[in-house]
């Protein structure tokens, strides 16, 4: 007897199924395969126009016409005393694992609940499973105080640099200007040597013991000249004071 009822619910099945093809035929449709309280639903399109990547060649995906189908038929007891049952043989078995695990079950469990919010009931647990614990939460806020406190310590570190750039500029310009400073000073010094040595000759031996006895040595090789520029004419020198035209620019001249 049952194996009458087996063989007379599959052929059924093929009837139908073979009639869903005929209406179907080779236009596209979508079939929506339902999920059940865990497993979300998913569809699946039917004579799906494609081409083939390599030859261009168009076909249908899910050819309906083309595929072999087969019906198959499975005894799923569906009672509330099948689904209790069910029900108290996962509740032991989740009684025995770690906490992780058995929040990663409850929602199984829900599944068999005979209670008319059980799809409500498995979504609030999958949401509430999706959320961070304390722990997380106490770590994502320290993680991001670290990394503030790291990007401020490469801020003030690239403001330190900036600062001592700026410095070293400064310092470098310094050292410029006072190279510079330097110089003219030692050029004026020297200018005013000459003319000392110019209106008094007499006056050079002395000179250059002193700069002797101050540590002086002649460069050797001799230094750069300057290349100062120098008059045409000598300036005039011994002019009597007051100068009186027609008397002569000189001392006892005529």
């Amino acid at each position: 007897m049952m194996g009458n009822q087996k063989r007379a619910r599959t052929q059924v099945g093929e009837m139908l199924v073979a009639m869903i093809v005929q209406d179907i035929g080779s236009s596209q449709h979508a079939v929506v395969i339902e999920g059940d309280d865990v497993t979300p639903a998913r569809t699946v399109v039917l004579n799906k126009p494609e081409a083939d990547p390599l030859t261009g060649v168009p076909y249908l995906s899910n050819d309906l016409q083309r595929t072999m189908l087969q019906v198959g038929l499975q005894d799923v007891p569906s009672s509330p005393t099948y689904r209790g049952q069910q029900l108290n043989a996962l509740s032991e078995s989740i009684k025995g694992l770690p906490p992780q695990y058995q929040a990663a079950a409850m929602p199984f469990l829900a599944s068999l609940m005979d209670v008319p919010f059980r799809r409500a009931l498995v979504q609030a647990l999958c949401d509430a499973a999706a959320q961070e614990s304390p722990e997380q939460v106490e770590q994502r806020i320290q993680k991001a105080v670290a990394d503030a406190l790291a990007k401020a310590g490469n801020d003030l570190k690239a403001r330190e640099l900036d600062m001592k750039e700026r410095k070293t500029e400064a310092e470098i310009r310094k050292l410029m200007a006072d190279a510079v400073q330097v110089g003219v000073q030692a050029a004026f010094a020297a200018m005013q040597g000459g003319a000392q040595v110019a209106q008094m000759p007499m006056i050079a031996p002395i000179a250059d013991a002193i700069m002797q006895g101050a540590g002086y040595k002649r460069p050797m090789p001799g230094g750069d000249d300057p290349n100062f520029p120098t008059p045409a004419q000598t300036a005039a020198m011994n002019i009597k004071d007051p100068y009186v035209q027609g008397q002569g620019p000189r001392v006892g001249g005529a």
